[in-house]
């Protein structure tokens, strides 16, 4: 018998959010001089400017931010999947978004965990919203909450780095401002062989190469 009211979230996403907590002036400056893709060079006006260079975390001149985050992914599969296993940076690009410039719905394929770091953004920047699966039925709502809401968006502030899932859904509205919006991405695979032998979910990446 039920004596209370108890309400379980199962299977939730975890969404790590974090500061770089040092002085990141050379690190912008390096990133302002990339080389981008223009607007409309490969896809619509209205997307935001890509560099052209999609392994920047590769670059000597941005050592210190890519420490950084290898020792957050670290955290985040120490601390909240409590698993061993490693992740590395696969590809990570800048995105540059001017007035009216978006990020499209997407996910991140071949990936594991995502994460954005931004070294430049204005606290009226539109946020990184996320998706969550669209539901067959949909009732009238009285209240939002964190089970009836179909998205939610994060505000970020420069230094700000977040790890997220890969497979979840996630865009960036319009920025309405004059004040461009500047993001670095990545992407991650599994660093060794992972997975379990006696569970049988041993996958030794050695054999896959």
């Amino acid at each position: 018998m039920i004596e209370s009211k108890d309400i379980v979230q199962l299977f939730s996403y975890p969404i790590f959010v974090t500061k770089y907590p040092h002085n990141f002036d050379q690190e912008l400056k390096y990133i302002l001089d990339l080389d981008y893709h223009t607007s409309g060079e490969r896809w619509d006006l209205t997307y935001a400017s890509q560099s052209k260079d999609s392994f920047v975390l590769d670059r000597i001149a941005l050592v210190k931010i890519r420490t950084f985050i290898a020792l957050t992914l670290d955290e985040f599969m120490n601390d909240v999947y409590g698993s061993s296993d490693r992740l590395t940076i696969t590809q990570s690009w800048v995105n540059r978004s001017g007035k009216n410039c978006h990020h499209p719905m997407h996910q991140h394929p071949n990936s594991i965990l995502s994460g954005v770091w931004y070294p430049s953004i204005h606290e009226d920047s539109p946020h990184i919203q996320f998706n969550k699966k669209t539901p067959s039925i949909s009732f009238k709502k009285h209240t939002n909450n964190a089970y009836n809401s179909d998205n939610c968006l994060i505000p970020m502030k420069a230094g700000d780095l977040i790890i997220f899932p890969s497979n979840l859904s996630h865009c960036v509205p319009p920025n309405k401002i004059d004040q461009e919006r500047v993001s670095l991405s990545f992407n991650t695979w599994t660093k060794g062989s992972i997975g379990d032998e006696k569970l049988l979910t041993y996958l030794p990446l050695d054999r896959c190469v």
